[in-house]
């Protein structure tokens, strides 16, 4: 099983644009947003770094069409760079 870190894209309860951090793994994606932490401050800048890579590597997933999204299948058109 692989994983990484990814944005996804929804609304909120005012109806604007958000962006959360999530899990995505080879199977689905994390249903709630994720919080990083660590055992250490160094520990937790690591995690934040490699989330903030996996963002920037990594499609967003784009919630905010209101159509379910397939999360395995990266070139989805309901994927979109940002």
């Amino acid at each position: 099983m692989t994983w990484h870190y990814a944005a996804r894209k929804r609304k909120d309860q005012f109806g604007d644009d958000i962006y959360e951090l999530v899990e995505a793994y080879s199977f689905g994606v994390t249903e709630d947003a994720v919080t990083v932490f660590g055992e250490t401050r160094e520990d937790l800048a690591m995690w934040l770094r490699r989330a903030a890579d996996d963002v920037m590597r990594h499609e967003v997933i784009d919630l905010t069409t209101g159509e379910k999204v397939n999360p395995r299948v990266t070139n989805n058109a309901k994927f979109t760079m940002s």
